[in-house]
């Protein structure tokens, strides 16, 4: 094999490996971020949940005094 032909298989196998595995570094960091914004977006799912469930008490008490029980 002479160096042009090294030089073409190169050019063109090399860049498609390249873009495959910039790719794959992407989609790994991606998902990484995505988890820690679910991990974040559970965590306030969770105070939203335990305000909610302190305002739902609080109105049952005020609706329980007013009829006087």
């Amino acid at each position: 094999m002479d160096w042009n032909n090294i030089v073409t298989i190169i050019s063109n196998v090399g860049f498609p490996i390249a873009a495959c595995a910039y790719m794959a570094y992407m989609n790994h960091k991606q998902g990484a971020d995505f988890a820690a914004k679910a991990d974040k977006m559970t965590d306030t799912i969770a105070a939203n949940t335990v305000a909610f469930n302190h305002l739902t008490d609080t109105i049952i008490n005020i609706v329980q005094e007013q009829k006087g029980e």
